[in-house]
């Protein structure tokens, strides 16, 4: 096992507008032929159960369950293995683009409701609810910045933090209220992954304040527990030192003219085909995905299947200065794609 993956000298330059950001995420997302098979393996014909062979929303441990807690909690989400968990998320206030996560006992309603759910049971188990063309995006946008350290902001089913590892990249996983199956999964399957647990607005500052600044432009901040403004609103604290950021659930026409405002270079995954641009054919690929329809809660070949995840260039990236187009920028040192 390979535990560090190795970086290239040329990576590509910062995209200066969203057109060229787009035109690079789509390229680049394209052009390497083994990772679109891993992700879109026989567009549906499954070659594998294994997630080191193809992609799958969940590690064969995984079991779906219809008595699991509503909302997020420490420990399990499965009543019966959890079934009195000693912090959940108390509430999320104010308006959608500025949501506060909270943790406090446990509210009765969330107490009396049951909800189905992907758990392990008390087992080791990875699940994700990002569809396969978010993390293709992410990988190869990544490899073209010159990025080579993911630390992402809420864990919840981990799977996505494990893709990231098993694809090459160091990993720092970062969770406000750990969930048990994925956290016993991740040390089992990536012993070299960093687990983190804590408030991620004051844990990616002292992160990133204590590299190098070579360090943290080949960094990049994925915003998974925060979201949209009050993530912005983190991500500005490193915003100058940082390599690239993402934030999921991004679709609010609201928080598109908020980046526009701060004057970000931006682009978003966006779920409509129309709008898709040069990613179109790994939207079309999505839609032509069955599991990774069900992921979105959409049916095969609906047009709101897809997925909403923004990516913004930071000034580490801009920093590093030029590079060449589409350059290979990181290779894998555990798969080799």
């Amino acid at each position: 096992m390979i535990v560090s993956a190795a970086h290239a000298a040329a990576f590509h330059t910062a995209p200066a507008t969203k057109v060229e950001l787009d035109t690079l995420v789509g390229h680049a997302s394209q052009r390497n032929h083994t990772l679109w098979r891993y992700f879109f393996p026989e567009l549906g014909n499954r070659s594998s159960i294994d997630v080191h062979a193809n992609w799958l929303p969940h590690t064969s441990q995984c079991v779906h369950s219809s008595e699991c807690w509503c909302g997020h909690v420490n420990g399990s989400k499965h009543r019966g293995t959890n079934p009195h968990p000693t912090e959940c998320e108390a509430g999320l206030t104010g308006s959608k683009m500025s949501m506060v996560l909270r943790t406090a006992n446990c509210v009765p309603s969330k107490l009396q409701r049951k909800c189905h759910c992907i758990t392990g049971r008390g087992q080791p188990c990875l699940y994700s609810d990002m569809n396969p063309g978010t993390t293709l995006a992410t990988i190869a946008l990544m490899r073209a910045a010159g990025i080579d350290h993911i630390i992402e902001e809420g864990r919840e089913g981990g799977l996505s933090a494990y893709l990231y590892w098993l694809h090459g990249f160091r990993v720092t996983s970062v969770e406000y209220l750990p969930e048990y199956e994925p956290l016993q999964a991740l040390r089992l399957m990536a012993p070299g992954m960093a687990l983190l647990h804590g408030d991620g607005k004051k844990i990616i500052p002292a992160l990133v304040n204590s590299m190098t600044a070579e360090q943290a432009a080949r960094t990049m901040v994925f915003y998974d527990g925060e979201k949209r403004i009050l993530a912005h609103k983190s991500y500005m604290l490193v915003r100058d030192k940082v390599g690239l950021a993402a934030f999921d659930d991004s679709e609010y026409p609201a928080f598109r003219s908020y980046l526009d405002q701060e004057k970000e270079v931006w682009w978003e995954t966006r779920t409509q085909v129309e709008e898709a641009g040069t990613f179109r054919p790994v939207v079309e690929a999505v839609l032509r995905t069955p599991e990774a329809a069900k992921v979105q809660g959409a049916s095969v070949g609906a047009p709101g299947a897809g997925s909403h995840t923004t990516f913004v260039v930071g000034g580490g990236w801009k920093w590093r200065g030029g590079g060449t187009k589409l350059a290979p920028g990181l290779r894998a040192g555990r798969m080799r794609d």
